[in-house]
């Protein structure tokens, strides 16, 4: 690393994985950034309707980014915006990762690779270029996190403002709690009992205060209650389709699926989608690369005497910081929804960090340490190759291919008639927002021939998709009806989609 001057290494690496985040940001986009686009758009003004149970900032978060964007002339929707929030956020979060790692570890070198090692690992880097409210809960962790550091002076207050806003991101930044306790306890060795109790009790009681304070005036602001019970439902608050699991094989399989899946990830069949000069030069790099690291690990693994290697001391507090991170978030998530990768997230920095550790104990000369750079290449690589470009592209036969395609078709006088409002349908909708969507409900065909007449007469015309095509079809004389009144019909032959876009004639 001495090509570079060390003071120039948090910029290079800030500006370099925002360029590539921006550069390939995602267009398999999650469900929930959908969901929060939607809301900010049809948000009149900063009201209740942004405030969600499980992240109350995020949302007039993002409400304040759309109409600061408009207001500079920027015309970007709400989801372009978020993504770009989400990109900047994710590299400053690897600038401060490099921070503590270069505090902790005493090597520009490892601390370097390690950043890399995150900001490209494969959740990691999907979720930093999608919109969702992980990454800057997780940045405000990592701040938490360089102010507990062992060795540095106690610093509570800061504590509990930076664990505040990454609880008040998303929820489970509650589950860095014992940490943030266990660092001012670490740093505060040097004082009384006391003196130590009263440093972990002016963190604990700020962030309860300051959280406690924005939920509950964030419950009030949406609900108009004040009982503390309704409180604790709304807190609560989940998909009824998700929850606990007590089912040990089926938890222990997932979690280690997904250690592997928040470093690798994608599906080797993309490369038909994407291949050509590009793909076909990072192959090549690619393979070289699992040569290299093949060849180092066998050359270290022949040349290795541990009694030459000397041992580096003093990692005893980092690596218990790290431990107890790792495990709050583990033995929660062994039980809540073990499937959610995406949730692992939230203990990554610690197994990043603990990486770092196990490489510093045995250090040897910087210069022969090729092992960790060519893991990090390999990774990178494959995720890019395998997940991240071909998700940056519109893939054909998804739903967003399909949404874009019903823009040339539909018009602001469309009605879409649905049952079920699914995430494909969110998606469809959103990238389609003249037009209008209504609840099938009860609606009987003799009701629906007057409002597709009355629709059709005056320059509009109706489309139903999925759901409303299943329930109609279901109903007395449903199927009849839509014999006689189909037109044009638009479906994805994926089996992994069940969407089917049908218009409906008088």
């Amino acid at each position: 690393m001495t090509i570079v001057k060390e003071s120039n290494l948090p910029w290079i690496i800030f500006f370099s994985v925002l360029l590539v985040y921006l550069g390939f940001s995602t267009k398999n986009y999650y469900w929930d950034g959908i969901y929060f686009a939607q809301l900010i758009e049809s948000a009149g003004s900063m009201n209740a309707t942004l405030i969600h149970p499980n992240h109350p900032l995020y949302n007039p978060f993002g409400y304040i980014l759309y109409k600061l964007a408009q207001t500079l002339g920027w015309g970007a929707r709400a989801l372009a915006i978020l993504q770009v929030a989400n990109c900047v956020l994710s590299a400053f979060a690897a600038v401060v990762l490099f921070f503590i790692l270069k505090k902790c570890l005493n090597s520009v070198y490892l601390s370097f690779y390690l950043t890399l090692l995150f900001s490209f690992s494969a959740t990691w880097w999907k979720f930093s270029t999608d919109v969702n409210s992980y990454i800057p809960s997780i940045l405000f962790l990592l701040i938490s996190f360089y102010f507990v550091l062992p060795g540095e002076r106690p610093r509570p207050l800061t504590v509990a403002a930076a664990h505040t806003l990454s609880m008040c991101f998303h929820q489970l930044g509650l589950f860095f709690f014992p940490v943030a306790v266990l660092g001012i306890w670490l740093q505060t060795a040097g004082l009384t009992k006391q003196q130590r109790m009263r440093q972990v009790a002016a963190y604990i009681i700020t962030s309860f205060l300051a959280t406690f304070g924005i939920y509950y005036v964030s419950f009030y602001l949406q609900s108009g209650a004040l009982n503390f019970g309704d409180l604790f439902v709304w807190l609560t608050h989940f998909s009824p389709e998700n929850g606990f699991v007590f089912n040990l094989m089926e938890s222990l399989t997932h979690t280690v699926r997904g250690e592997l899946k928040l470093f690798f990830e994608g599906r080797f069949n993309f490369l038909k989608e994407t291949m050509g000069a590009f793909t076909i030069i990072l192959l090549t790099l690619f393979a070289a690369a699992i040569v290299g690291l093949i060849t180092e690990t066998y050359r270290l693994a022949r040349d290795r005497d541990p009694d030459k290697l000397p041992k580096a001391d003093g990692f005893r507090p980092l690596t218990l910081l790290c431990l107890v991170w790792a495990s709050s978030y583990l033995i929660f998530l062994f039980f809540w929804i073990p499937k959610n990768t995406f949730y692992r997230m939230f203990y990554l920095p610690a197994f990043i960090i603990l990486i770092g550790v196990l490489a510093a104990r045995y250090r040897i000369a910087e210069k022969r340490i090729l092992l960790l750079p060519l893991f990090v290449a390999v990774m990178t690589i494959s995720n890019f190759l395998f997940f991240i470009y071909p998700y940056s592209r519109v893939r054909k036969i998804t739903p967003l291919e399909l949404a874009l395609q019903m823009n040339n078709i539909w018009t602001r006088e469309t009605v879409i008639y649905y049952s079920v409002m699914e995430s494909d349908n969110n998606l469809i909708k959103y990238f389609n927002p003249g037009t209008i969507w209504k609840n099938l409900g009860e609606t009987g065909t003799q009701d629906l021939e007057i409002e597709i007449r009355n629709l059709y007469s005056n320059g509009g015309n109706a489309w139903i998709e999925s759901s409303a095509l299943e329930k109609l079809s279901r109903s007395s004389g449903g199927a009849e009806w839509l014999n006689s009144h189909t037109g044009d019909k638009l479906k994805l032959e994926d089996p992994a989609y069940n969407v089917t876009l049908i218009k409906i004639v008088p």
